[in-house]
């Protein structure tokens, strides 16, 4: 009963507020380890905990959802309390197993469940401009975290984390139920009234699309592409986290004043969302492969 811009805004918005995790974290450390006395390794462990279940939650939302199990818009608000829950308890456990409990397994489980419903969400109701429509779910969990990272970042070393955990667990809560209460994915071969699919298919610059739905077991098996695409994201995601987690804690490290640690991780982010966003427009112009190789 709605048009398709509100349902993509809704989707933004929990995926935006649940980026914090992931783009907020590393500017949190230096906080974390003077507040909670905790060593870099025990500061950064949640985060690895966090990054590796996110990951390997990617399937799991789409499959409860095709066997009837777990509707998208529950799988958002349920998500995004787990967010909350693990915002919280980073902010307020001084032990690191609790925190990497709490952040690592439930925040990576909230996450994986607004992030990939959301994809899913998203790519069922926009065939048409799937490519440019996945890349703005993209942008918004990188960019949803640009507005915080000045104040993680600037914040004295010294300060109680427990009062501003609190508001942005409650402020994750809030921005995620938003967004995801009432949510509903489209029918099966769905496509939007007064588009020609074919037209879509053979525009200039579009990639073929796929003769047929594969499950994950056939994609794997049909050639190399599975196999260089799953390569590709991983080594380029290693590089992207890697720079996330490490880059606050080794400029204050070096000395940096505040101000520039402030500056390099909010460019960051900026640059990550926006690099998304351009990306996913060019490979819709160009071509995927033509982009990637780019």
């Amino acid at each position: 009963g709605a048009p398709r811009s509100v349902l993509l805004a809704r989707a933004l918005l929990a995926v935006a507020a649940v980026g914090v995790l992931q783009f907020g974290y590393g500017a949190a450390v230096p906080l974390l380890t003077a507040a909670h006395g905790w060593s870099p390794a025990q500061a950064l462990t949640p985060f690895l905990a966090w990054a590796l279940v996110q990951g390997c939650f990617a399937p799991v939302p789409r499959l409860l959802r095709t066997r009837g199990l777990l509707h998208p818009g529950t799988a958002i608000c349920a998500g995004a309390a787990l967010c909350a829950v693990a915002v919280y308890t980073v902010g307020h456990t001084t032990d690191p197993l609790t925190a990497v409990a709490g952040y690592g397994l439930l925040g990576g489980v909230g996450a994986g469940l607004v992030y990939h419903s959301c994809v899913d969400l998203v790519g069922g109701w926009f065939p048409d401009r799937h490519t440019v429509r996945l890349g703005a779910v993209g942008g918004a969990f990188a960019l949803g975290s640009v507005p915080l990272l000045p104040a993680l970042a600037l914040g004295p070393p010294s300060g109680d984390p427990g009062t501003a955990a609190t508001v942005l667990a409650v402020a994750v809560l809030v921005l995620g139920v938003a967004g995801g209460a009432g949510q509903r994915g489209a029918p099966a071969c769905w496509w939007p009234p007064g588009s020609d699919p074919r037209a879509a298919a053979l525009r200039r610059g579009a990639d073929p699309p796929a003769a047929r739905d594969f499950t994950a077991g056939q994609a794997w098996a049909s050639g190399r592409s599975l196999h260089a695409l799953h390569a590709i994201v991983a080594l380029s995601g290693t590089v992207g986290l890697f720079t996330l987690v490490v880059l606050p804690p080794v400029l204050s490290g070096l000395g940096r004043d505040p101000t520039q640690v402030a500056v390099a991780v909010t460019a960051f982010a900026v640059g990550s969302g926006v690099g998304r966003l351009a990306a996913s427009g060019a490979a819709e112009r160009a071509g995927r492969r033509r982009t990637l190789t780019v």
